[in-house]
């Protein structure tokens, strides 16, 4: 799975969420879940995966914490 393919389904599996479960408290949880259910979408070099996380949830994540 190429990159960009990888941020489009954290993307969706994101807005898959309530969205009052889409807070930045709540990224530590969804970053458990995908550990767990998803590590394949994680996996960065030499990069931590809670922030490579977050980065790719980036605005969508940003939008809705305002």
């Amino acid at each position: 799975m190429r990159d960009y393919e990888k941020r489009q389904t954290l993307r969706r599996l994101w807005m898959e969420r309530p969205s009052d479960q889409r807070t930045d408290k709540d990224l530590a949880i969804f970053h458990e879940f995908v550990a767990e259910n998803f590590p394949a979408l994680l996996k960065g070099v030499g990069r931590n995966t809670f922030d490579q996380l977050r980065d790719d949830i980036g605005e969508l994540r940003d939008a809705l914490t305002r």
